[in-house]
């Protein structure tokens, strides 16, 4: 099969090329990788959440970035570009409440 690594770079492909359904099926293909016990990788999670956003999926974006911080509880990135999201979404409770969440991780971060 094809390294994770060259799927990552398959998606992000097919989304340059606004190919959004085969992008989010290798993306979805990745995650359940993760969670059969593959290493997890955040910038999958980083990259389908950030998408669906951009393409005004709100619920799914959440649902993506929800997903990944299950799998890696420290990844700041992930929190950062979820609050982002809640941001420019008009939602400020939650990017607060992420953003807090990311301190509390990493207290170097802030």
């Amino acid at each position: 099969g094809l390294s994770s690594q060259s799927l990552y770079s398959t998606a992000v492909a097919h989304e340059k090329k606004r190919d959004y359904n085969a992008a989010r099926r290798i993306y979805a293909g990745l995650a359940e990788g993760a969670d059969d016990g593959a290493a997890p990788d955040g910038r999958n999670f980083l990259q389908w959440g950030r998408m669906e956003a951009r393409l005004g999926k709100l619920a799914d974006a959440r649902r993506v970035f929800a997903r990944g911080l299950r799998a890696l509880p420290q990844n700041t990135q992930l929190m950062h570009a979820w609050a982002v999201t809640e941001m420019r979404a008009n939602h400020p409770d939650e990017a607060r409440h992420l953003l807090k969440y990311a301190l509390e991780q990493d207290p170097s971060d802030g």
